[in-house]
């Protein structure tokens, strides 16, 4: 079940960065990912502390 929401999901997300890269440089939307990413991770991992 959660699998077939999943696509889905991405699906949006790739949508809305690939509007987003169009407008950014490709070294400046992948900083922006990462930092997106890290902070992410980070409060999951203070959540869990």
């Amino acid at each position: 079940m959660a699998s077939g929401s999943a696509p889905r999901a991405s699906a949006g997300r790739a949508a809305s960065a690939s509007s987003d890269h169009a407008r950014q440089p490709a070294g400046q939307q992948r900083a922006r990912a990462e930092a997106v990413a890290s902070a992410h991770t980070g409060s999951l991992v203070s959540q869990r502390t």
